[in-house]
């Protein structure tokens, strides 16, 4: 096969073309994945809220909290409930710092496997060149 440029350019441009489109998918898929998380971080947050004034109430309703009482039950519980509410967020941080790991580490990943591909095809091209000038010396030598 002879040196063809235009053969070679369009392989470039289909390594380039995929390498953008799966940057594209993968940022979008990022995007909505953050969304989703800000999304639970948030519930996570109102569900908290949501049940901490109950939780106070029925510590009124006892007898165990007001605004003269101070009751050691009540602590300890608003402390564990303190307590249960950071760790379950951080938690569902952690999930989510995960998750933009691993799109951060795909990114390179795909980032390497372009560069590569485009090193092969590049080495293919020389090699190509090589060969071409290779047997037209042979022909000019008579062999």
């Amino acid at each position: 096969m002879a040196y063809n440029p235009a053969l070679f350019e369009q392989q470039r441009r289909g390594l380039m073309d995929n390498y953008s489109a799966t940057g594209a998918m993968q940022a979008y898929a990022n995007f909505i994945s953050n969304q989703r998380g800000a999304r639970g971080l948030q519930d996570l947050r109102e569900g908290y809220q949501k049940q901490q004034q109950p939780l106070v109430a029925s510590f009124g309703r006892r007898g165990l909290q007001g605004p003269n009482v101070r009751s050691g039950a009540f602590r300890k519980a608003m402390a564990d409930f303190g307590k249960n509410q950071t760790r379950e967020t951080a938690d569902f941080q952690r999930s989510l710092d995960e998750q933009n790991q691993q799109f951060g580490f795909n990114n390179r990943q795909r980032e390497a496997q372009y560069q590569s591909d485009l090193a092969n095809l590049e080495s293919d091209k020389a090699s190509q060149i090589e060969q071409d000038a290779l047997a037209l010396m042979q022909m000019r030598a008579g062999v």
